[in-house]
């Protein structure tokens, strides 16, 4: 496993965090933490190419 392989994986399971706090605390306390973690102003392009890739 590469550094780049692994720090794929770690921003998947924080993104898997951030969904499965939002599910269990509701959207208003889930969306501000959300948004604290969020690593990147770009996140939304990141994702797309994540997905699409």
């Amino acid at each position: 496993m590469t550094q780049s392989d692994f720090s794929a994986w770690a921003l998947r399971v924080e993104a898997a965090r951030a969904l499965r706090e939002f599910v269990h605390a509701g959207a208003p306390a889930a969306a501000a933490t959300i948004l604290s973690r969020r690593m990147s102003a770009h996140w939304r392009a990141e994702l797309a190419a994540d997905l699409e890739g």
